[in-house]
């Protein structure tokens, strides 16, 4: 089985080479290619992108995070589709991990974790053992008990080619907020979502950094809860 491996990407010159070199680390025959859509970028990410080897670049001029990884997908060929974040560093087993659990008979994606690199020793503690301390019951729940979807983080998450296909690939009605989830949520449609701590990228900070903790945590699980069982995102912006 190989990964190809999505990245959209808007104005992403500092980020999107250390996350393809990440990438192109993984064991060589697991990665079947690297598409960057480009989302509006007016800086050098598709310069430096288009510098690395397996590289695609894909223009997309709609706004919009699902557009883009639908972009992507529509032009993807492998097995399995990996959609990273363009500042997301994958650990060097990712892609191992990720082939393990969606080879599962009935596994229709896996998402994981990330660990924060730009922040101090208790803000990296709270942002990842805070956060599957919320999420594991949250994804207990939400997958087995109600059936409605499962915890995904859309900058390291993974699935079958089959069961995206299946529904018919991303809605790109979503812009930004709560495409994961609803991602997650038509995928349990078809399979099993598994959400699990082994597999993990390394996340820029920036988000907190320019909102607040609180802001970020407060506005992503309220679009979570709202597509889960409205079907729309809370936050319209």
């Amino acid at each position: 089985m190989s990964i190809s491996f999505i990245i959209p990407a808007r104005n992403e010159e500092a980020y999107i080479g250390k996350t393809i070199e990440h990438i192109l680390a993984q064991p060589e025959e697991l990665v079947k290619e690297i598409i960057v859509v480009d989302n509006g970028s007016f800086d050098r990410t598709v310069e430096i992108a288009s510098l690395y080897p397996k590289v695609k670049v894909l223009r997309e001029p709609v706004p919009g995070t699902n557009r883009a990884r639908q972009t992507g997908f529509a032009y993807s060929t492998g097995e399995i589709i990996g959609f990273i974040d363009a500042d997301n560093w994958l650990a060097p087993n990712w892609a191992e991990t990720v082939i393990g659990y969606l080879s599962r008979p009935g596994v229709a994606g896996v998402a994981g974790v990330y660990k924060y690199r730009d922040v101090g020793p208790i803000g990296r503690f709270f942002t990842l053992y805070g956060f599957m301390a919320i999420a594991y019951p949250v994804y207990f729940i939400v997958h087995y008990l109600l059936r409605r979807g499962s915890v995904v983080q859309g900058g390291n998450f993974a699935a079958n080619r089959w069961a995206l296909e299946k529904i018919g690939g991303l809605d790109v009605s979503y812009v930004f907020y709560g495409d994961d989830a609803h991602t997650g949520k038509q995928l349990r449609k078809v399979g099993k979502v598994l959400f699990t701590r082994k597999l993990v990228a390394e996340a820029s900070a920036r988000r907190f950094k320019k909102n607040g903790y609180f802001k970020v945590v407060s506005r992503y699980f309220l679009n979570f809860i709202w597509v889960i069982f409205f079907n729309r995102p809370f936050t319209k912006k």
